[in-house]
């Protein structure tokens, strides 16, 4: 279990767990992306290279990914292929180094832009494209919230 040191307001990343991407040789695992909205040095900081060495050494898919400008989903690389060599010297330097590339790369690469998809459905609810459905909101008196003052 991560200690309090880990929460993204203290220490620049957010790390989710992801299923998408991965490699076939990993098919069967669970990913975690590590999302850095805070600095390079919160990446670069020995306590972060060394759990995310640890993570790759078991073989855990791990991702790095960067917030784009708004209306643009994250940028993300898969670090395992790249990370693994230096990893098994157990070359911080080197390791921060790649990280360094990687992320220099995603801060400068293109950014997919949001896409809403938005069509009718059956039942005169919003369908969405990739990104889910939306519930229509209900009508009249009767669909008030039950918070106070809404």
């Amino acid at each position: 279990m991560l200690d309090d040191g880990w929460r993204p307001d203290r220490s620049g990343l957010l790390i989710v767990f992801d299923e998408e991407h991965i490699p076939p040789s990993y098919e069967e695992r669970v990913g975690l992306k590590f999302i850095l909205f805070g600095s390079l040095a919160a990446l670069l900081n020995v306590k972060t290279m060394q759990y995310l060495a640890a993570l790759i050494h078991a073989e855990v898919p791990v991702f790095l990914s960067v917030p784009g400008p708004p209306e643009h989903h994250l940028a993300k690389a898969f670090l395992n292929d790249r990370l693994k060599a230096a990893v098994e010297r157990r070359d911080g330097g080197e390791i921060a180094a790649l990280l360094t590339g990687i992320y220099t790369g995603l801060r400068h690469g293109e950014f997919e832009p949001v896409r809403l998809l938005h069509a009718r459905a059956s039942g005169g609810g919003l369908r969405q494209g990739r990104h889910g459905s939306l519930p229509r909101p209900p009508d009249g008196p009767a669909s008030r919230s039950p918070l106070r003052g809404q």
